[in-house]
């Protein structure tokens, strides 16, 4: 009896010490593990059952890419919707660009749909919600100088489901180099002037990253840009020309590690009309702003040499170990106590 009894108390601090979550005790101990378990234990970022090869563009399967976020405003005066592209990030943040929200503190006519899969038409599998909040990049003047990076805050929380997941986060140091191949995903135009129809899925279009250096030779030459954002890179078909436009602003372009998650390296900010020879479209560097995130956001998942990490309070990181912190305080009030809780069962059982 001693001995199960102190097995049990040292279960409940594991337990208390991964996921930090306060709940009352329970009469059935086992039960407690099964729910903290359950009910608390983070959706793991970047899964896809996308196994398309498709390299020209075409409609993308349902679900395929279930962080994409499909971003409507509609003003109070206008009968036209203005659209964008989003990623979910964490059950109540969307990461996003800032030219669409030229005004971060009117919040007001937005509607955001996670799991939607028909541009116009509402999904089954969709959920959708209102913003309670908006957090720009301090200093964002236009896409072109930099900063083009804006944190949405959901009305309420998501419910995951097999449509609806986060993508993960690039650490700051995460490589994307040059050619890799990767994906960008929206309902833009089809081409240029022309959009895609009200009844249009979810296109995805493969792309390969591109050195700043050649984007940057490229538009000079073509004299569209003189200069870049120091934070920004460029990704096109390989050939220079696509019939497709894909991924409207705000929009992720993601990456799959060599562990199978999916990782957002960029996200859609500028480029020339579509389907142009040799002028790719312009993103911004998720690892540029990685850090700033995490000290904004409560809940992105970092991937880290192929490792999902999961950040769910500001400034600590989970581990097997309880958190590692940075200016957040000791431990955990649960840890320590159950720690009390333990020496109190541990000196009952000897007793």
């Amino acid at each position: 009896m001693s001995l199960w009894i102190l097995t049990s108390a040292l279960l409940s601090v594991s337990v208390s010490a991964l996921r930090n979550d306060s709940v009352a005790p329970s009469s059935n101990s086992s039960s407690t593990v099964l729910n903290l378990l359950e009910i608390h234990s983070p959706v793991a970022c970047g899964q896809s059952p996308h196994k398309s090869s498709t390299v020209g563009g075409a409609n993308a399967y349902a679900g395929a890419w279930p962080w994409q976020v499909l971003i409507e405003y509609q003003s109070e005066s206008a009968a036209a919707i203005t659209i964008c592209g989003g990623s979910l990030i964490a059950r109540s943040w969307v990461l996003s660009a800032a030219h669409c929200f030229p005004i971060t503190n009117n919040i007001s006519g937005y509607t955001l749909y996670m799991g939607r899969y028909w541009l116009y038409q509402p999904t089954f599998t969709e959920q959708a919600r209102t913003i309670s909040n908006v957090i720009g990049y301090p200093g964002y003047q236009s896409a072109e100088l930099g900063g083009n990076v804006v944190l949405i805050q959901l009305s309420s929380p998501v419910d995951y489901t097999d449509y609806i997941q986060p993508i993960c986060l690039p650490s700051p140091a995460a490589p994307f180099p040059n050619g890799q191949k990767c994906w960008v995903t929206g309902w833009g135009n089809i081409d240029e002037g022309v959009s895609l129809l009200s009844l249009g899925p979810l296109q995805e279009l493969q792309v390969s990253i591109i050195s700043m250096a050649n984007c940057s030779m490229l538009y000079s030459d073509a004299g569209a840009l003189d200069t870049f954002p120091s934070d920004a890179f460029c990704a096109g078909i390989p050939q220079g020309q696509s019939n497709l436009c894909l991924g409207d602003s705000g929009g992720p372009l993601v990456c799959q590690n060599s562990d199978g998650h999916w990782v957002q390296a960029g996200i859609v900010s500028f480029g020339v009309p579509c389907a142009q020879p040799n002028l790719p479209r312009v993103y911004v560097q998720v690892t540029a702003y990685s850090g700033w995130i995490q000290r904004q956001v409560t809940g992105p998942q970092i991937a880290n040499r192929g490792a999902a990490q999961v950040r769910d309070t500001v400034g600590c990181q989970a581990s097997p170990f309880g958190h590692t912190c940075s200016g957040c305080g000791p431990a955990t009030i649960n840890m320590r106590v159950e720690f009390k809780l333990l020496i109190f069962l541990v000196l009952t059982a000897f007793s």
